[in-house]
């Protein structure tokens, strides 16, 4: 049987591989909608925006 402290840090970095998949396509598929990138634009310059 495996130690206790390897099986935690492959359950950890198993689960950081996940949770970064599913925010990279969450981003990737916000990013393919129409108009989502003059949104994220604004929202990053919002200066500029008001000018």
């Amino acid at each position: 049987s495996a130690h206790p402290s390897t099986y935690l840090k492959d359950t950890l970095r198993s689960s950081v591989y996940t949770i970064t998949e599913v925010s990279f396509r969450h981003l990737v598929a916000e990013t393919r909608k129409p108009g989502s990138i003059s949104t994220m634009s604004s929202s990053l310059t919002p200066s500029a925006s008001s000018t």
